[in-house]
């Protein structure tokens, strides 16, 4: 077995490195064949597992032999790094000796949940940070026509969006109100449905003196449950607006556990802005952000957009969003399905406002004004 560590990157586009080096991933069935291997973590995958993951019930009569070439091709690539032997031929198929960005992430998820349950706040906080930090981007995001890269990406999503509220609980639980906020902002922005998220921010805006906004935001709360759901706040989102209004002693701010700055994440993941003046901005679904210029920003799923939408929904140029006087306008480009702002058809170019939600497919874009 030679020295060269091989690591799978599925968090985000498919990316394969061998010692940090970046190798050929060749077209979308090679990259779902070598995420298939990644995923089962070292173990055997099967020729028909493989044929019935890439190419589904539509097998053609030379399947088999596409699948060879392929598994040729990945087996070229990474010799060329000096890795060859880390694809390994076994009846009845093949094995990937590899690392991956979702195993260390649930790895570290898992050291999360042992550090919680030890009473250690800020040593889950600090191995939650690590692990969200190895997002990239949507999960799988360029293999979500494969029907296997699909289910398996909705539900790293969810582990995700989960182990985001686990890393909020444990910044709350460390005294780190302040810097919370505005990642929370965001992720209720996001997920508008998410309880966890409003109750989370709506602490952390109480902790930091700021009662009528966390009262503000369960207003907030509330219509979005009502818009999205068409249901009420749960019992446990009421109980809490009730504990801020009466200044219950259960929700006084926490002492830090340590006199340490919050846990930074990458960007991409929380889809924050820095403290800094900066520009108008788009963020996208899974976080990636595009600044707001002088050009007009193409949004669409074809990989030549300025902003690139995994979604089998989008057109492959949806809409685009220009500057107008001192503002932006967004405008649809003939898609198939059209372009929405917050849940009203654009039919002509149509004015952006902070907080404003651009609906493209299954997606949501956010227009952030502010600096």
């Amino acid at each position: 077995m030679s020295d060269s560590r091989v690591r799978v990157e599925l968090l985000g586009p498919t990316q394969l490195l061998v010692a940090g080096t970046p190798a050929s991933t060749g077209g979308p069935k090679l990259r779902a064949i070598l995420a298939m291997l990644a995923l089962a973590g070292g173990r055997l995958v099967s020729v028909d597992d493989l044929l019935d993951g890439v190419w589904g019930e539509d097998l053609p009569n030379t399947a088999r032999n596409t699948l060879q070439y392929h598994v040729g091709v990945l087996r070229k690539s990474l010799a060329e790094h000096g890795a060859a032997d880390r694809l390994i031929t076994r009846d009845p198929g093949y094995a990937l000796d590899a690392e991956t960005d979702v195993a260390r992430f649930l790895e570290l998820t898992s050291a999360a949940e042992r550090s919680r349950s030890a009473g250690d706040a800020d040593a889950a906080a600090q191995s939650l940070t690590e692990a969200l930090n190895q997002w990239r981007g949507e999960a799988l995001a360029d293999l979500r026509d494969f029907e296997f890269a699909d289910v398996r990406a909705v539900a790293l999503s969810n582990q995700r969006l989960t182990s985001l509220e686990m890393w909020a609980d444990a910044e709350l639980a460390c005294g780190r109100a302040d810097a919370l906020l505005r990642p929370l902002q965001d992720l209720v922005t996001e997920h508008p449905t998410r309880e966890r998220l409003w109750e989370q921010l709506m602490i952390a805006l109480y902790r930091t003196g700021r009662q009528d906004a966390a009262l503000s935001a369960f207003q907030a709360a509330r219509a979005a449950l009502s818009r999205e759901l068409g249901v009420d706040p749960s019992s446990r989102l009421v109980s809490l607006q009730t504990a801020i209004l009466n200044h219950d002693p259960k929700l006084a701010p926490m002492p830090a556990l340590r006199s340490m700055p919050a846990r930074k994440m990458t960007q991409t993941i929380l889809a924050r802005s820095e403290l800094v003046t900066t520009p108008p901005t788009l963020v996208g679904p899974s976080g990636q952000r595009v600044a707001l210029g002088g050009d007009a920003v193409v949004i669409g799923r074809h990989e030549d957009c300025d902003l690139v939408l995994p979604d089998d929904q989008a057109s492959r140029r949806h809409a685009q969003v220009s500057p107008a006087g001192a503002g932006f306008v967004v405008e649809d480009l003939g898609s198939t399905n059209g372009t929405m702002v917050n849940g009203t058809p654009v039919t002509d170019l149509t004015g952006l406002h902070d907080g404003d939600r651009i609906e493209v497919g299954h997606s949501v874009i956010r227009f952030v004004a502010r600096g």
